[in-house]
C-alpha cells in the first residue's frame, strides 16, 4: 500500500467512473481486512512476548527472594561459626575437634554461598536482559501504534476520495438525465417539424398537380378551338403523354387529369 495517494486522471465516461468507484470500494474493503488482520497479529505477538517476559520475570523474582533468604541464613551461620572459631583457641581439645568440624562445615557453607552469589549474578543478568526485552517491546508497540494511526489516516483519505467520486458520479448522472430530457424534447420538436414539413410538401404537390392539370386542360382547349392556324394543329393535337414530356426538369406529371371534351 502506497503511503501517498496518487493523483488519478479525471474519468471521461460513466463506465470509467463506475469502474473507478468499484475499484476504490474493493481496495477499501481489502485495506480494512488487511489492517484488521495485521492489528490482530501484531497485538497477539506483543501480548505473547509480554506474557512470556512477565512469567520469566516473576519466576526470577521468586527464585531471587528464596535465594536471598537462604543467603541470609547462611550469613547468620557463618557469623555464628566465626564467633565459635574465635573461642577455639581458649577451649579444650574436645572443643578444638568440634571447631575443626565446624570449620569444615564453614568451608562448605562458604562454597555454597559462592555458588549462590554466582547464581544471583546470573539472575541479575537475566533480569537486565528481560528489562531490555520489555523496553524493546514497548518501542515496537509504539511503532505499531504509529503505523496504525498512519494507516487510519490513509484509510480516511481514501474514504474522502470515495465520497468525492460518489458526488461526481451523482452530478454526472444528473447531467446525463438533463441531457436525456433535452434530447427527448428535441426529438419531439423534430418530429413535429417533420410532420409540418411533410404536410407542406403534400400541399405543394397537390397545388402543383392542380396547376399542371389546369395548364393541360387550357392547352387542350386552345388546340381544339384554334386548329386552323395553330402549329399544334399541323403536327396533331398533343395528348397527355406529349404534355408530360414538355414539363420542366423540376416538375412532376399530374396525378389525376380528366380530359375536357
Amino acid at each position: 500500500m502506497a503511503s501517498d495517494t496518487k493523483k488519478t486522471k479525471k474519468p471521461r465516461t460513466m463506465d470509467d467512473l463506475d469502474r473507478r468507484v468499484e475499484k476504490d470500494a474493493l481496495e477499501l474493503v481489502n485495506m480494512k481486512r488487511d489492517i484488521a488482520e495485521q492489528q490482530k497479529r501484531e497485538s497477539a505477538n506483543a501480548m505473547s512476548l509480554l506474557m512470556t517476559a512477565k512469567k520469566e520475570y516473576d519466576n526470577c523474582r521468586v527464585v531471587n527472594n528464596r535465594k536471598k533468604k537462604e543467603f541470609d541464613v547462611l550469613k547468620d551461620k557463618v557469623a555464628l561459626l566465626k564467633g565459635i572459631d574465635e573461642n577455639v583457641h581458649s577451649s579444650s581439645q574436645e572443643t578444638q575437634n568440634i571447631c575443626q568440624n565446624l570449620t569444615k562445615q564453614l568451608a562448605s557453607v562458604e562454597e555454597n554461598c559462592a555458588a549462590e552469589a554466582r547464581s544471583k549474578e546470573m539472575q541479575t543478568l537475566m533480569l537486565k536482559r528481560l528489562h531490555g526485552d520489555i523496553g524493546n517491546l514497548r518501542v515496537e508497540s509504539g511503532d505499531v501504534g504509529f503505523n496504525v494511526d498512519k494507516t487510519q489516516y490513509e484509510f480516511n483519505s481514501i474514504g474522502n476520495t470515495l465520497q468525492l467520486s460518489k458526488s461526481e458520479l451523482g452530478n454526472a448522472e444528473q447531467k446525463l438525465d438533463s441531457m436525456s430530457e433535452q434530447g427527448k424534447t428535441r426529438v419531439k420538436d423534430r418530429k413535429k417539424k417533420m410532420t409540418m414539413l411533410l404536410s407542406i410538401v403534400e400541399q405543394g404537390e397537390t397545388s402543383l398537380s392542380v396547376v399542371q392539370n389546369s395548364i393541360f386542360e387550357q392547352s387542350t382547349a386552345r388546340s381544339r378551338t384554334g386548329a386552323g392556324t395553330s402549329p399544334i394543329n399541323q403536327k396533331g393535337s398533343p395528348d397527355r403523354q406529349d404534355f408530360k414530356y414538355n414539363l420542366g426538369p423540376n416538375d412532376s406529371p399530374p396525378k389525376d387529369v380528366s380530359v375536357i371534351s
